[in-house]
């Protein structure tokens, strides 16, 4: 069974700050800032995606629609060889890093889309990453 894209090209996709407001009934990250999903290879337009201003490839490959969303754009891809969920692995929180750098350093336009290919494992582990730097109860995370 292959993935639904039908809804707005982008499997998997959410406003992360949204979700935890919907879910706690408080502002706990503004809405519209950070967003997740996966390949952008079925979305029309970046409205379908809350128009990023900037976007975060965590897949292996790169976007062949990258520079055609108007978007700062970077890419942190990480091999299928190293398992994104040990942190403990020097690799992965390497990638980690990289990746949580850009929101530190380099976002200079927001909204921000984190993406890989389904949209799960790795931009899973960044978004939870991200929660965690921002000190949000385990729950939520998880």
């Amino acid at each position: 069974m292959g993935l639904d894209y039908t809804e707005n090209g982008c499997f998997n996709y959410r406003d992360v700050g949204e979700c935890l407001n919907i879910l706690t009934g408080q502002t706990v990250l503004p809405a519209g800032r950070i967003l997740r999903g996966s390949k952008l290879e079925f979305v029309e337009n970046p409205a379908q995606i809350g128009t990023p201003g900037t976007i975060c490839n965590l897949s292996k490959g790169r976007d062949p629609l990258d520079k055609l969303f108007g978007a700062d754009y970077f890419h942190f891809p990480i091999s299928n060889d190293h398992e994104k969920y040990d942190t403990r692995n020097r690799t992965v929180r390497h990638w980690l890093n990289e990746a949580m750098l850009v929101l530190e350093n380099e976002v200079r336009r927001w909204s921000v889309f984190f993406h890989s290919t389904s949209g799960k494992d790795r931009t899973g582990v960044v978004v939870a990453a991200l929660l965690t730097v921002l000190r949000l109860v385990r729950e939520l995370i998880n």
